[in-house]
């Protein structure tokens, strides 16, 4: 599954092509500037269905960037048993800033209403979203979309912040992957609809990497299942992705101050304070119109039988870790997703406004006053936390 989701050769050089064409176009008009990718392909955890997510720089915006990326490394390196210079370690505060400064904004529109102008005589299909609390103009290419802001950082800085602790611990790259496509096999709500970006699936898979896998690995850098997930099974986690996939409309959910019967199905998650799901048995189960049911699909890593069992068990315990943490384990009410310190952190301690009661919290490790998971609702949270369950009921 993970082989099949990397991007294909065609669509590399596809988007080669597409990003010199806007770095061409923007060089031009600009001069002196840069076009950085950022997202998932600046992060490495693209697949082939990735889009293309750029800023344009300038040599001010990287100068206080690279700032920036010290000190929440850093910090981060301190708390996943890294090492890192002394030098490095700021406190988390130090990374604090708005998302878009209210004075650049006006600056970022001004230069995007140039490139609009401009992208205009190509013949793409182009959309500029101007008052958006960060402009940004999307482009498609060759049935390739991009994304363009300007001068925000804060992607960059991300893209190398996740770089660094895959360098550090290679099979988490895998394990995003693996929450990436489940995610996306589930149809789960993105931000844009009030649900949870890949950012925050990100920062989830590498949350709980550092709470539960990485002590165990301490300062390695290398391990002996370093590309455990990258040959998994691609039937089996296709046929899990299927079956976790199970109706969910309707899920009753149970408030505080329901009757105690209602939220009885499962007496070892009791870590959630809002909602308990009633989940069909597996057998009853639909599978959602669209779904991808790939079966049976040939082994492409190219190793033998043994090899290949033991990579598919290696990546399903990763993942199953993934989803029993959330489920059973994390207090959603209480603690906040975080990467700035070594164990769940409490949501009153974070300086941003924590979604309270069932919703999910998660800092930025880049801006601590913003709250990843801020476009949640209790509908969407509720959503999130049963497909969970679902995959956890299913794996076991």
């Amino acid at each position: 599954m993970i082989q099949r989701d990397l991007p294909r050769k065609e669509t590399l050089v596809k988007r080669t092509e597409f990003l010199s064409l806007i770095r061409e176009k923007v060089q031009r008009l600009f001069g002196n500037v840069d076009v950085e990718l950022f997202g998932s392909i600046g992060m490495g955890v693209d697949v082939d269905s990735s889009d293309l997510d750029v800023v344009i720089t300038e040599d001010r915006h990287k100068h206080s960037a690279e700032k920036r990326k010290k000190s929440t490394l850093g910090k981060i390196k301190e708390n996943w048993s890294l090492g890192g210079s002394s030098s490095f370690q700021h406190t988390c505060a130090s990374s604090s800033f708005s998302a878009m400064p209210h004075f650049m904004k006006p600056i970022a529109q001004d230069q995007l209403d140039r490139l609009y102008r401009d992208l205009l005589t190509e013949n793409w299909e182009i959309q500029y979203i101007r008052n958006a609390r960060v402009p940004i103009i999307l482009a498609k290419y060759r049935r390739l979309d991009c994304d363009i802001s300007y001068g925000l950082t804060n992607g960059l800085e991300s893209a190398y912040l996740v770089k660094e602790l895959i360098r550090a611990f290679p099979e988490l790259a895998a394990l995003i992957r693996l929450v990436k496509t489940w995610v996306r096999s589930c149809q789960l709500p993105s931000s844009k609809n009030r649900g949870l970006s890949s950012y925050g699936w990100t920062i989830m898979a590498c949350f709980y990497y550092q709470t539960c896998m990485a002590s165990l690995q301490g300062s390695q850098t290398s391990s002996p299942a370093i590309n455990r997930a990258e040959g998994a099974s691609r039937a089996s986690y296709e046929s899990f992705c299927q079956e976790s996939k199970g109706s969910c409309d309707e899920l009753p959910v149970t408030t505080p101050g329901a009757s105690p019967e209602a939220g009885a199905l499962n007496s070892n998650s009791t870590r959630h304070p809002q909602a308990e799901h009633k989940i069909r048995s597996k057998e009853d189960e639909g599978v959602r119109e669209g779904m991808d049911g790939r079966e049976g699909a040939a082994d492409e890593t190219g190793g033998g039988k043994e090899k290949h069992d033991f990579k598919e068990k290696s990546s399903s315990k990763l993942f199953l870790g993934f989803v029993k943490f959330f489920v059973d384990e994390f207090d959603w009410s209480r603690d906040a997703v975080t990467l700035h310190q070594k164990h769940p952190y409490h949501k009153g301690s974070c300086q941003f406004y924590p979604n309270w009661g069932s919703c999910l919290s998660i800092e930025d490790p880049i801006n601590v006053s913003n709250d990843v998971a801020g476009a949640l609702t209790e509908e969407t949270n509720d959503l999130i936390y049963a497909y969970l369950k679902i995959a956890l009921k299913v794996m076991l």
